[in-house]
């Protein structure tokens, strides 16, 4: 017993220097569809996942802590003083709105480093903010819109099609490098496939036949009496 918890407090350490390649913590509602996204975001980008249950107003939300593995309980004391991580983080990603996130997280502002809030929790507006906040390149935008069935639409499109000679004039400018820059893209649902409409085929006419009446034949004349 004691050398598989040996070896599995071994495999967690080296499961969390992994997470760690980006020094990004995810904290995150415990519901489906963000979940999904979060174990997305810490299997290809490296970020450490955690989870929350409870609203503002909890005041101890139940957290836990994906470390590859499992998800392993986190007391609200060592969260709001970062116990539970091997060293402070560069940034960290709460999501959530004013209604979700409990208030009791304010404390983690000193060890959060740059802290942003992701109010959104529906896939595509959240993925949206996390791709800015995580400064996703093409292969991930690439990656997360084909895994949610989603399009994506370059913003930065009109930009590169602007040549230094259509702007005015006498007006200044400046060139920084020749690479084109790197696109900024935007995540949307893709179109639902047009609806099959059945056209029923036109009933054929009825054509009455003409009714034919026959000609009035003269009654015979009554014979006249001699």
């Amino acid at each position: 017993m004691k050398k598989r918890l040996g070896w599995m407090t071994a495999a967690v350490l080296t499961l969390g220097a992994v997470a760690w390649a980006g020094g990004t913590v995810v904290v995150a509602p415990a519901r489906y569809n963000v979940m999904q996204v979060g174990m997305d975001l810490a299997a290809r980008n490296g970020i450490t996942l955690v989870s929350y249950q409870g609203e503002a107003t909890t005041a101890k939300p139940l957290i836990y802590a994906w470390n590859g593995l499992e998800w392993t309980f986190v007391n609200l004391e060592d969260f709001q003083a970062g116990k539970f991580l091997p060293e402070k983080p560069k940034q960290t990603l709460v999501i959530g709105d004013e209604h979700m996130v409990p208030q009791a997280f304010a404390p983690i502002s000193a060890w959060a480093g740059q802290q942003q809030g992701i109010p959104a929790i529906e896939t595509e507006a959240m993925l949206n903010q996390i791709g800015t906040a995580l400064k996703f390149n093409n292969a991930d935008w690439q990656w997360y819109a084909s895994r949610y069935n989603l399009k994506l639409q370059d913003l930065n499109a009109p930009k590169r099609k602007t040549s230094i000679y259509d702007k005015p004039l006498g007006q200044p400018f400046t060139l920084k490098r020749r690479s084109a820059p790197q696109p900024t893209v935007e995540i949307k649902p893709s179109a639902p496939p047009p609806a099959k409409v059945d056209v029923a085929e036109p009933k054929p006419a009825v054509v009455e036949s003409p009714v034919v009446e026959a000609p009035t034949t003269p009654k015979p004349a009554a014979p006249s009496a001699q």
